[in-house]
């Protein structure tokens, strides 16, 4: 049988190492799709398992934990659907079948087990508490959802003398401003949709009809906020045409587009809407020549890859502008950017957007609210302020990756905008955690529950027993911390509040 031999590691084994609260995508992964798996990997798993039952006896036990990685590889390969699907070789020690179970425990993602190993086995109501624990320590430090939290108002209103304040103010935003802003808002959308069914027919030269499309549209942005009595700050360069250059701004809100549309027609890259923005994507953006995807059409990846490539290589069609988070975000946070706009080897100038939330939240939370009720909501307040800064462009360093040069163009953004950097794919808030990783869990939990009572059990036997157990948990326990300082400790992935 062929022996894993442990390799080099510069892991330093220390009295302080933590077991992580959480385990990278890839291990998550693949924990998922082993529960799906057949007995394939027996082999591998047999000798590992023979491998590291040897390290275990010998003196380096505690300082080879690249051999323990491997082990734990060949057992996320493997089968879960018994206790006894993991051992095959008689020899092996008695103590360490717990191990093992105590290696897919931690792939399951449960409770550290330097909290849930005690010296003593004991059966009390105490026993459950790091599992309760757990998911109010997630809850309480989820900072994946704070990026998708609309903003929330404390109550100023009710004292005798605000109060009569409050109602005239309401009086004149419903009843005054609202109606104005919707009247405007409405001749401006038939006024720009006449204006550009008469250019189709009366202008023949499609290059320059385009171009006067161009300036309809951005007169009709401008309509646009106004009708929420926007007050927008414009710093920098102001944006021009021109070939082998993309702008990529933070996203809060489908009106940042229409914000940046007030100085110059862009291109925008983003997801097929329907209803109102469907119409206005269809018929009004058609001119700009702005490319719309659909995210459940996996086909449809490579078609927008090869336009967003076509299109930055003409001088002649309006900038083209992407929001690389994907998805909107509370003007707090800036999530993960993804790469493809990092990726063309063009200069890429950032945009960064900032929000003052005094009179008016402008994150659209799509979940909550349609794409017309955040419009109505921002005309019915008293006004919407916020500041657009072009920052000089960026271009790829030779040693640097796309990933890590869209993470600078991100540091920059968040800084001048003053927004929180977070590592978060902000697409995640579109997804659910797998239900067998959940039956996964709960199968790990009352296998601890399990060992824990026959430990108990065992233990009050006899004296002899009690020490076998306790010599057991100790090498439990210190197999559970070699494995500990093998991940990395930056190794959280946010699967709460999703």
């Amino acid at each position: 049988m062929e022996n894993i031999q442990p390799e080099k590691s510069d892991v330093k084994l220390d009295s302080e190492s933590v077991i992580p609260q959480r385990l990278p995508s890839t291990a998550f992964r693949n924990f998922e799709d082993d529960l799906n798996s057949n007995h394939e990997n027996h082999s591998a798993v047999h000798s590992a398992t023979h491998s590291a039952s040897e390290l275990k006896h010998s003196s380096s036990y505690m300082k080879s934990p690249t051999t323990f990685v491997q082990l734990s590889e060949a057992l996320v390969n493997s089968t879960l659907d018994t206790d006894d699907g993991f051992v095959f070789d008689g020899e092996l020690h008695s103590g360490f079948m717990q191990e093992l179970h105590g290696m897919v425990e931690l792939y399951a993602n449960l409770t550290p087990a330097s909290i849930l190993q005690t010296e003593e086995p004991r059966i009390s109501l105490d026993c459950i508490l790091p599992f309760l624990m757990e998911p109010i320590d997630i809850i309480r430090e989820d900072e994946f959802s704070r990026c998708f939290l609309s903003r929330s108002y404390k109550p100023w209103n009710w004292t005798i003398y605000m109060f009569p304040a409050w109602l005239a103010g309401v009086f004149v935003r419903y009843f005054i401003l609202f109606p104005a802003r919707l009247f405007s808002l409405l001749l401006a959308s038939a006024l720009t949709v006449v204006s550009i069914l008469v250019l189709k027919f009366v202008v023949k030269d499609k290059k320059r009809r385009l171009e006067v499309e161009g300036k309809v549209l951005t007169l009709y942005a401008q309509a646009w906020v106004m009708s929420w009595s926007g007050v927008v700050r414009y710093h920098g360069s102001w944006p021009k045409s021109a070939a082998n250059q993309v702008y990529v701004a933070n996203h809060s809100s489908l009106i940042d587009y229409i914000l940046l549309l007030c100085l110059h027609p862009f291109s925008v890259v983003g997801q097929k809407q329907d209803g109102l923005v469907g119409i206005l994507q269809t018929h009004l953006l058609a001119s700009l020549g702005c490319i719309w995807f659909d995210r459940k059409n996996i086909r449809n990846r490579e078609a927008v890859r090869a336009s967003i490539k076509a299109h930055v290589t003409r001088r002649d069609v309006p900038p083209l502008l992407i929001f690389p988070e994907g998805t909107c975000v509370n003007n707090e946070y800036c999530v993960m950017f993804k790469r493809g706009a990092f990726e063309l080897d063009v200069d890429v100038i950032p945009v960064a957007i900032k929000y003052n939330k005094l009179f008016a939240d402008a994150f659209w939370n799509s979940r909550a609210e349609s794409f017309a009720s955040h419009i109505l909501r921002l005309m019915k307040s008293w006004c919407v302020i916020a500041d657009v800064w072009f920052l000089p462009p960026q271009r790829i360093a030779p040693d640097e990756t796309p990933d890590e040069f869209a993470n600078r163009v991100k540091q920059m953004i968040c800084k001048q905008a003053q927004l929180s950097n977070k590592p978060y794919d902000g697409y995640l808030k579109h997804i659910a955690p797998s239900q067998k990783y959940v039956q996964a869990r709960q199968m790990q939990a009352a296998r601890w529950f399990k060992k824990e009572l026959a430990d108990y059990r065992l233990s009050r036997t006899s004296e002899q027993a009690r020490k076998a157990v306790l010599q057991q948990r100790q090498e439990r326990f210190r197999f559970f911390q070699t494995i500990a300082v093998t991940q990395p400790r930056s190794a959280k992935a946010p699967y709460s509040g999703i």
